[in-house]
């Protein structure tokens, strides 16, 4: 088996320049971190934070990937650049509550390790199996693997040993004396020479002298020493001085600490492993892994092929190669990042220093220019505060972070709540997507930010106005931030063929909680319109969404209006539904959305029956269709609410239904209904199966407007009658027939209140009674009013009664229209016959 010395690693790292430090480094700064990275010649894997993943790029369609966790490997190490070094290692320095432990930091280390040893342990097999065959260019990209892992390998065992004795003296099982004695020889063993070695002894002698004067202020010094040496004097003492000697070891232990910086130790380190294991290892060994094996697979292949020719197998040989980054690119990415580290860690410097100098400010009050100078110090550290927290937002928003990477347990606001910067660019990055669901309903008062109190996110040192006008800040970006939203997902959804394509993104970005780019979409789609159940089908999906798990907790009060803004006064009104039935209403019994918004935030048990008519009629249909799988069950649904005949299963079903009615009778009372605005739908959607049917009798009579012999929608107008009739059709061939009656009463008090409204006028209306449509149940061309009286959808009755109301002196202006619809019924009717009729003639 190969062996490569600790000199093999030195040859692939750079020296830096002498009299100085690695890249300008402080000596505190550089000493702490060679320590951690345990080596002498060059630096290891650098200090740097475990957060830093690939920024997601934009797909074909042009909508970027969020990621949910920002622990993911790159694709290439030596494609990092600085800035983005620099943006994920912004304010990562350890945080209050973040300590990292040293059996956690071991646990990392040894599985590490284990994963190097696997793959070193195949190039040194390959190499002893295959070096006799191997071209020279082969041999050496396999050893120069060998050399990397052996190199990564010194690091993670100095590690190792490191955290070990850093285990031994925590339990009290080493004295401060013998762990300044094992500093001493470990920095020399690392290689360090002159100024470097010379500052870890200082701290070896500082530590050995400050427990000779804690020995000489306390005898019990001596025997907690005695103890953590293994020695026995101790066990000569009483039980009680045995308790004191066990709480001195403690108080040792902890003087001891103040010395040597063990935790902040302990946290690089386990950033140097994060870094190696998650820019190097996690992507690079797989990539070394997957090599190995082809050229052990080829290797042997040529091996045991006896026909192939000498030259053939050499040329053959010398194509193979190993691909994998080379130890000074990896070396090169490495130093990237340490410039990064040490860069962030100044940072992290100088705003502690601000901090400081800001709180010392206010003992020069009384100086002259005190104003001035504190005004320089509040300016510093706002200064500093800002560029820790724009780097950490640029770095959230490279990495495209989703709603659930920011908010779920574990996410950035949970991981950085003890950074005030970092927490603040958690809030402004949510804001610039418009995921801060609750910051309109909350007050200046209370000032309530993602379920939180917002103060604690902010500087100690602000006042009430200065929170204030954050909180105002973080609003005003947020509202932006919807906007945005929004707008990218109705760009995406433009593109989209038809709905059947934008509902399942709907559902992912609803399900991402992405909710109001998945407005966005929506509204993309009302537009399009291309079925008749689209708004319906919005509608039933988006309901379905927001009832499940947790969703309604994080879903914005204002969404729900504005999404119910998408139906208004549209021909396809559904969506309507989330505005226009928000509140509770005695009468039909329903508490409305917001108060079922605010029943799911608090995990009360709120049926859905009871929030609204719409989500009545939708609980009763998919009850109908519960073995129905969920996406197309949640289509059916629409098709029902659309007023569109559905069969599934053997079984048919229709929203003419009696049990339907508390759903269609508001509609037609006007109790529910907006200003129709058929503007708001193009002239194919009224040709498609969609709820206008289900609109009062004022919408069909905006929508039969007449001017000059003709409707003022002439297409939307024939579309929309054609649909009407070819309805009723379809239930009565569905054998619907009690769902046909009560159609017919429906279409009843629309159309009878239509004629009577007093608009029919002869002058301007005669001709209606001439329009034809082609109804695609009977494929046969028609006269649409006659059409509808022989459905009884208008009662002949009511004809007749208009036109003997105006022979008895009730003046109807359409008396000639009303007959020509008669005569095309039956043109032997007595009302028509001689002078019977009273008004004229008409058209024959």
């Amino acid at each position: 088996m190969l062996h490569f010395s600790s000199a093999s690693h030195n040859a692939f790292e750079p020296t830096p320049p002498r009299g100085r430090t690695d890249f300008g480094v402080s000596d505190a700064e550089h000493r702490l971190l060679r320590f951690a990275n345990g080596t002498g010649g060059g630096t290891g894997a650098p200090a740097t934070p475990p957060e830093p993943s690939e920024p997601n790029q934009p797909s074909e369609a042009g909508e970027a990937k969020e990621t949910t966790d920002t622990h993911q490997a790159p694709r290439a190490v030596q494609t990092e650049t600085r800035t983005e070094a620099q943006h994920a290692l912004e304010g990562q320095s350890q945080t209050e509550g973040q300590v990292n432990t040293a059996d956690t930091v071991l646990q990392g280390i040894e599985a590490l390790k284990k994963r190097l040893l696997t793959t070193q342990q195949k190039a040194q097999q390959l190499y002893q199996t295959h070096k006799d065959i191997m071209p020279g260019k082969m041999q050496n990209q396999v050893l120069k693997a060998d050399a990397f892992l052996s190199m990564q390998l010194t690091n993670v065992e100095r590690w190792i040993e490191t955290v070990h004795t850093i285990q031994t003296f925590r339990s009290g099982s080493i004295s401060p004396t013998k762990l300044a004695e094992w500093l001493t020889t470990y920095i020399a063993n690392t290689g360090e020479k002159g100024p470097e070695q010379d500052r870890w002894k200082g701290t070896a002698k500082t530590l050995v002298d400050r427990i000779e004067n804690r020995k000489g202020r306390n005898p019990l010094t001596t025997l907690a020493i005695d103890k953590m040496d293994g020695g026995d004097k101790w066990q000569t003492q009483n039980a009680s001085t045995q308790t004191e000697i066990d709480q001195e070891i403690q108080a040792i232990i902890k003087e001891t600490e103040e010395i040597v910086p063990v935790d902040d130790l302990l946290a690089l380190i386990d950033t140097n492993r994060r870094t190696l294991q998650e820019q190097v290892i996690q992507d690079g060994l797989q990539k070394m892994d997957d090599a190995l094996k082809g050229m052990e697979e080829n290797l042997t292949k040529v091996q045991q092929d006896k026909k192939i020719t000498s030259e053939k197998k050499q040329g053959f040989l010398e194509s193979i190669g190993l691909k994998f980054y080379s130890a000074l690119e990896i070396w090169e990415a490495f130093k990237m990042l340490k410039e990064a580290y040490i860069e962030s860690y100044r940072q992290r410097t100088r705003l502690n220093a601000s901090g400081l100098a800001q709180s010392a400010g206010n003992v020069v009050k009384l100086f002259p220019f005190a104003g001035d100078i504190q005004q320089v110090l509040d300016s510093q550290l706002e200064e500093a505060n800002e560029k820790i927290k724009n780097g950490y937002m640029s770095f959230l928003k490279g990495r495209y972070v989703s709603f659930r990477g920011l908010f779920d347990p574990g996410g950035e606001l949970d991981r950085n709540r003890h950074d005030i910067n970092r927490a603040r660019a958690v809030l402004e990055y949510a804001a610039s997507r418009g995921w801060l669901w609750d910051i309109d309903e909350s007050s200046e008062s209370s000032m309530t930010v993602a379920g939180q109190s917002l103060s604690q996110f902010l500087p100690k040192h602000w006042n009430q106005q200065q929170q204030t006008q954050y909180f105002q800040l973080l609003q005003t970006q947020n509202r932006s931030g919807q906007g945005k939203e929004k707008e990218d997902g109705k760009n995406q959804a433009s593109t989209a063929e038809d709905i059947s394509v934008i509902i399942p993104k709907i559902i992912e970005k609803m399900q991402d909680r992405n909710f109001w780019y998945a407005f966005g979409m929506a509204e993309a789609a009302m537009v399009k319109g291309k079925v008749g159940e689209v708004s319906p089908w919005l509608a039933a999906t988006f309901f379905n969404e927001m009832r499940k798990s947790d969703t309604m907790k994080y879903f914005p009060k204002s969404l729900i209006d504005q999404l119910g803004g998408l139906g208004l006064g549209h021909p396809g009104f559904t969506l309507q539904t989330f505005k226009l039935e928000r509140h509770p209403n005695a009468r039909f019994n329903t508490t409305g959305w917001n108060t079922w918004r605010s029943q799911k935030q608090n995990n009360i048990d709120a049926p859905i029956e009871r929030v609204s008519n719409f989500s009545r009629a939708f609980h009763m249909i998919e009850h109908d269709l519960a073995d129905v799988p969920e996406e197309q069950r949640m289509r059916l649904i629409a098709k029902v609410l659309a007023g569109q005949v559905v069969e599934y299963d053997g079984k048919k079903f229709s929203i003419f239904s009696s049990k339907y009615k508390f759903y269609r009778d508001p509609m037609i009372k006007q109790v529910y209904e907006a200003e129709f605005d058929a503007k708001k739908a193009d002239h194919d959607f009224f040709g498609e199966e969609s709820e206008v049917i289900l609109y009062g009798p004022k919408a069909i009579a905006d929508l039969l407007t007449i001017s000059n012999q003709k409707f003022v929608n002439t297409t939307k107008a024939t579309n929309t009658l054609r649909n009407i009739l070819d309805r009723y059709d379809q239930l009565i061939k569905a054998d619907l027939l009690e769902d046909a009656k009560e159609y017919q009463h429906d279409m009843r008090r629309k159309f009878h209140a239509y004629l009577r409204q007093g608009t029919i006028n002869d002058t301007r209306t005669e001709a209606i009674a001439e329009v034809t449509v082609t109804p695609k149940t009977t494929d046969k061309e028609e006269h649409a009013f006659a059409g509808l009286v022989k459905r009884g959808l208008i009662e002949q009755k009511e004809l007749e009664n208009l036109i003997k109301e105006h022979n008895a002196g009730k003046k109807h202006g359409g008396i000639n229209t009303f007959k020509n619809i008669l005569r095309q019924i039956d043109p032997n009717h007595e009302l028509l016959r001689g002078g019977g009729g009273g008004g004229g003639g008409g058209a024959s």
